[in-house]
This record gives structure tokens, C-alpha cells and sequence, in this order.
């Protein structure tokens, strides 16, 4: 019944979590019945994940955001998978918002991550292409910081990016994506981080220094 008072100790089933999202108005209510199922019932939602493409784009949003909450190897492998289909702008960022929030992220989402935030080759890099590598890129450096096992390796790939960026000729998208992998090394906290930061100390943006 999901007239039942959020202070209700009992714990909904998966089905009756994902009806509330989708009928009530609730969503205070509706969070906290999925926080109490998944405390108790981890694997609660891995059916659902596994008929995803079925269900209405309500329910969607609730399986990708309810990943973080899950935590485990298999919810995050799924999100892997997710980032490897073709997917809208609007789902991509979504998906890599819950990745941002992963507390132990596994190294296969960690990869996939940075996959999404490399730059296509050529020119005429679409907006939603740029926004969802910039989005990638912030969300890949604090994946980074919790996942000794890629660490070095994502900051390697940053620093390297920088390196090619400081030779660019100063085009505003050069310089938006320089201050967005600074922004993603902020995230990462890396021991090396302040070796690569005195040459931007005086730089000509603002948004960079």
C-alpha cells in the first residue's frame, strides 16, 4: 500500500519500491523506502537491472541513481555495460553522475569512465559530445581517488592531457576543458597534483589559475 507512512518499519519488496517512484508524488518517501530495502535486500533491484530496457523511463532513472546505493561489482559492471550502447546525452549524464558517487569503485568502471572522456579524433566535436567528455572527466577523477588499483594510471592520463592542452593555441574549448581536467585533478587529490600546478599559477584565465 503506498499510502504507508515513511516512518513504516516494514520493508517493501523491489516491485513495491519502483511503483512508488513511479505513481506517487513522493519522492522523499519513495527514496527512503528504497534506502531501507537496499540495507537489508543488496540484491533487491538485480532483476530489474537485468529488464531495463522494458521499463518506463521513471523506473530508469531510479535503477541508474539507485547504483551508488547498491555498490556492488555487479551493479557497477552493469553501468559499465550501460556506457558501452548508445545512449541520449540525457541518460549518459545521469549514468555517470550515479559513477561520480560510487564510494568503492571497481577498476572496470573506472576504465569505462575514462573511455567516455576521451576526445574523438577530428574537428567539429558536437556540444553534447564535449559536455558528456567534461562530465566524464570530472566524474573519472574522484572515481580515481577512491580506486588505488587505477590511481596512477588516471593521473597520468590528466597530466598528459594537460601537457597537450598547455601546447594548443588558447581556443575557448581548449581552455574550458583545461580548467575541467584541473577541476577532475582537484578531485582525484593525487600525491603528484602539485607538481603540475606552478605553470598555471599565472596563467591569463581566471577560470584556470
Amino acid at each position: 500500500d503506498l499510502s504507508r507512512q515513511d516512518g513504516d518499519s516494514e520493508i517493501l519488496s523491489a516491485e513495491e519500491v519502483l511503483q512508488c517512484f513511479e505513481h506517487s508524488m513522493q519522492n522523499a518517501t519513495c527514496t527512503s523506502r528504497l534506502h531501507r530495502l537496499l540495507k537489508y535486500q543488496p540484491g533487491a533491484l538485480d532483476e530489474h537491472y537485468g529488464m531495463f530496457e522494458e521499463l518506463s523511463p521513471k523506473v530508469k532513472a531510479v535503477l541508474i541513481d539507485a547504483v551508488p546505493l547498491v555498490g556492488n561489482r555487479n551493479a557497477q559492471l552493469w553501468l559499465v555495460d550501460f556506457f558501452s550502447k548508445q545512449r541520449s546525452l540525457r541518460w549518459n549524464l545521469r549514468a555517470i553522475n550515479a559513477a561520480h558517487h560510487v564510494l568503492r569503485p571497481e577498476r572496470e568502471l573506472v576504465a569505462a569512465v575514462l573511455r567516455l572522456s576521451i576526445e574523438p579524433h577530428g574537428t567539429g566535436v558536437r556540444y553534447e559530445d564535449r559536455t558528456l567528455r567534461h562530465s566524464a572527466l570530472l566524474a573519472l577523477g574522484s572515481l580515481a581517488g577512491k580506486c588505488p588499483e587505477q590511481n596512477d594510471r588516471v593521473f597520468n592520463f590528466l597530466a598528459r592531457k594537460l601537457e597537450v592542452l598547455k601546447m594548443a593555441h588558447g581556443a575557448p574549448d581548449d581552455m574550458e576543458t583545461m580548467a575541467t581536467v584541473l577541476r577532475a585533478l582537484g578531485n582525484q587529490g593525487h600525491d603528484s597534483l602539485l607538481d603540475l600546478t606552478p605553470w598555471f599559477h599565472n596563467h591569463a584565465s581566471t577560470s584556470i589559475r
